[in-house]
């Protein structure tokens, strides 16, 4: 059985085989509150009237963890168990969520969120972000690194060919007439985004 903390599913537990890094989780209303279900399959589509969230798999879960006979009905079987903590960053839903590749296309642009910390959950309550989702572009954010040093304005710059300098990648700041490396940069922020205190 998997129980998920936070979002609209929080408290509730569902069943489920596959446990994906990111599992979508739909709801809609119904007479009674809300009616939720989890895409844990491939082929799982949302309906038009569900609306979707992201959860992220939480250490010690577990597929196949799990066997259920139900007495000859059709879901008997092998079940996943652990836990699910709500996304701190939601794709848009239209863009992303609703169409199976472009999902999987998001997921996979963000794999390196399966080995990366947590976030600690003040830094989350304060609005930062974990680093696997932040704008790897020429846009300006701000960064805070793991001693708890806040830098901006900071941006993301590549250049792996080492053709005109050794190669770099990372979080690069102003710095006299250049740009400095910001090191251990470990959650971030838009720049118009102020931190909760």
């Amino acid at each position: 059985m998997i129980s998920f903390h936070g979002g609209p599913a929080h408290g509730k537990t569902l069943m489920i085989r596959r446990v994906p890094f990111f599992l979508r989780v739909v709801s809609r209303a119904v007479t009674n509150g809300l009616e939720l279900d989890a895409l844990d399959q491939l082929a799982d589509t949302p309906s038009l009237n569900e609306s979707i969230h992201v959860y992220l798999r939480q250490p010690g879960t577990k597929a196949n963890a799990i066997h259920l006979n139900l007495r000859g009905k059709s879901g008997s079987g092998w079940y996943a168990r652990g836990s699910y903590k709500l996304s701190p960053v939601q794709p848009a839903e239209e863009v992303y969520m609703r169409d199976a590749l472009a999902w999987q296309n998001w997921c996979k642009r963000r794999a390196e969120a399966q080995w990366a910390e947590p976030l600690d959950e003040t830094w989350e309550a304060e609005g930062w972000l974990p680093m696997w989702a932040a704008v790897r572009s020429t846009k300006e954010i701000r960064v805070r690194t793991v001693d708890g040093a806040i830098h901006e304005p900071v941006h993301f710059a590549q250049d792996l060919s080492g053709e005109e300098q050794p190669p770099f990648s990372g979080w690069f700041k102003p710095s006299g007439s250049g740009y400095a490396e910001v090191e251990n940069v470990k959650a971030w922020m838009p720049l118009a985004a102020t931190p909760v205190s």
